[in-house]
């Protein structure tokens, strides 16, 4: 029995996702393999795997296995591994009794370039004796492939160089400035509130710095952007710039994520797990749910808290002279602050590694890092394209009959497609993903840190 406000949301929310109109849950896919001499259409596609790693990668990681006549394999596609594109055509379904075409959504077309995970010359090997003849080799046998793509835009980016120094800039200006100004097919650059606004004399860039590093490199040189860490991504042409610890974000954010996790095969009938509004998505987790959380293992190892001596007090006034001696005052000199939502009975603020810095907001990051955990939920029959990097998130979930709700940021989604039916010509596929969250320990925590 649904009683609590919290209960009575999740209730209202599975509801509403239960009488939602049929949505595009389903694809049907293409692929055409394009080599210098010729065009490959592929017999037969086992799926489509994505990974979107916000928090450590820039883009995305897109593969496929396609499967094709042996002949043309081994005397087309291998021998212009190194010059393969691929076309592929991803066509929407709804989510009906036979999965009819989605009349409201055009196909997805797009071309990129394209790379054998195994480039190995099956004639060099000698294991096919029969492929050394194309035509019977097409007539006889098929062999499935696994292709990784790339965008052209990151293709290209992947090894741009950039280098030069910046004046007069904040560090969130100079990286919006560098990406637009070296990547064309970028349409918007996101950010969140809260970056540090200050102006540096220069910021100094390196000779053959890679365009795509550089806003981790401006992020250590100006002393961190946000005061609660700093990832960056493209996703569909726009680049993402957030700050993957402010778990309060949820609570200003345009677009929010709500995620309700259900407990496993209790809704097994339902085909379509999440809707859409104009400032959200809702989504029921269905799947397997892990809870990841080495706060408590942070805390006693790393502390709770952080002790450093800002670099500008050994510059402005480190200590003064009195009777011809220097007398040093350290709670002058040496910064301490703790998490509020680490504090314990006894405090331990270890010395950061950097120990003398005015990196401020690269210390805070720390802290707030250590204080959260991960949570990775499964989202059967996904719509990924609806998460973006860094979204906020509210998570419900049940702690026995009690119902609970914590905050987070999306740092990742992981997507495999897996075949619904077995029409070998029209194969209907549907994704499923997991999720992977940074939740904070408390429903409404406090991120700032205080001082000791």
């Amino acid at each position: 029995m649904f009683n609590s406000p919290l209960e009575t949301i999740m209730k209202q929310e599975v509801d509403a996702v239960r009488r939602s109109p049929p949505q595009v849950i389903a694809y049907n896919y293409k692929v055409i393999v394009h080599t210098p001499t010729r065009d490959i259409p592929a017999l037969l596609i086992g799926g489509v795997h994505v990974l979107r790693d916000y928090y450590t990668r820039f883009g995305d990681v897109l593969s496929i296995q396609s499967s094709f006549a042996v002949g043309d394999i081994v005397h087309d596609i291998l021998p212009n591994h190194e010059d393969l594109e691929i076309t592929l055509i991803r066509i929407p379904l709804l989510a009906t009794a036979n999965y009819q075409t989605a009349s409201n959504q055009s196909q997805k077309v797009a071309r990129y370039t394209a790379k054998l995970y195994d480039a190995r010359n099956l004639l060099a090997e000698g294991k096919t004796l029969i492929a050394a003849n194309k035509n019977e080799a097409n007539s006889n046998n098929i062999l499935s492939v696994d292709f990784q793509l790339i965008s052209p835009a990151l293709n290209k980016l992947r090894v741009a160089t950039f280098n030069g120094t910046v004046r007069d800039s904040s560090g969130m200006d100079t990286v919006r400035a560098i990406l637009q100004s070296n990547d064309p097919d970028c349409k918007n650059i996101t950010t969140e509130p809260g970056f540090d606004t200050t102006l540096k004399d220069h910021i100094l860039i390196p000779p053959l710095t890679r365009i795509v590093d550089i806003p981790k490199r401006v992020n250590q040189t100006v002393g961190g952007m946000y005061s609660a860490g700093f990832c960056y991504y493209r996703q569909t042409n726009g680049w993402y710039l957030f700050a993957p610890y402010n778990v309060n974000y949820y609570h200003v954010a345009p677009i929010t994520l709500t995620i309700i996790n259900i407990a496993k095969n209790k809704l097994p009938e339902m085909e379509v797990t999440f809707r859409k509004t104009a400032s959200q998505l809702i989504v029921l987790g269905t799947g397997d749910t892990s809870h990841i959380d080495f706060s408590e293992t942070n805390i006693y190892n790393q502390g709770n808290g952080v002790r450093f001596v800002d670099s500008n007090s050994i510059i402005e006034g480190f200590g003064e002279v009195v009777n011809n001696k220097l007398v040093v005052d350290r709670t002058k000199n040496v910064t301490q602050m703790v998490d509020p939502t680490m504090q314990r009975k006894v405090n331990n603020a270890v010395q950061s590694p950097a120990r003398i810095t005015d990196k401020y907001n690269l210390e805070y990051s720390e802290l707030l890092r250590r204080a959260g955990s991960l949570v990775q939920v499964e989202w059967e029959a996904a719509e990924i394209d609806n998460i973006y990097p860094g979204m906020p998130v509210r998570y419900m979930y049940m702690d026995g009959e009690i119902a609970k709700e914590i905050y987070g940021r999306v740092l990742g989604v992981e997507c495999k497609s897996r075949q619904t039916n077995r029409d070998p010509k029209q194969r209907i596929f549907i994704d499923d993903a997991i999720i992977t969250l940074f939740v904070s320990r408390s429903a409404k925590p406090n991120t700032a840190p205080i001082a000791l």
